[in-house]
């Protein structure tokens, strides 16, 4: 157990030397370590996240991407692995916002059905549906009515 502890501890003084050297000297070779030792356990932090491998290695590459392009204005107030991991899950989070949103947005597409494409009866049927469907809901208890409401037109559980 102490083996692993020394074997933690080392890496993450790597980490941040690393990147620190990265920073200071404008040094790539330091910057290519410093992917090398953090990508992976960058990525399966990410995973634990987004719950998708390939999203995950997409959002740590970005993160180093964005970290080289942006290495001159970048000013590290906590450790550098914790700048990492943060970026990491910054990056996670907005992805996840993103995906919510997209799908959502796909979701209120997909349920308006545009006039054009339906023919007079289908029209009526439709707007007999959602007639019955607007007072069964009306009908409901006024909890049920706002948590199905929620559910439907906000997306929540």
């Amino acid at each position: 157990m102490t083996g692993t502890k020394l074997v933690s501890k080392a890496s993450k003084d790597k980490v941040d030397y690393l990147f620190i050297k990265f920073l200071r000297d404008d040094d790539y070779q330091a910057y290519e370590q410093l992917f090398l030792i953090s990508y992976t356990p960058l990525r399966n932090f990410c995973k634990k996240i987004v719950h998708i491998n390939e999203v995950a290695e997409e959002l740590v590459n970005e993160v180093f991407f964005k970290i080289w392009n942006n290495r001159k204005a970048i000013i590290i107030t906590s450790s550098p692995r914790s700048y990492l991991y943060a970026a990491v899950h910054n990056i996670s989070l907005d992805h996840l916002r993103k995906e919510k949103k997209y799908v959502l947005t796909t979701l209120d597409k997909a349920m308006a059905i545009p006039g054009d494409f339906l023919d007079p009866q289908k029209g009526c049927e439709y707007d007999e549906l959602k007639a019955r469907i607007e007072g069964a809901v009306a009908r409901l208890p006024r909890q049920c009515k706002q948590i199905f409401q929620l559910s439907r037109e906000q997306g929540l559980r």
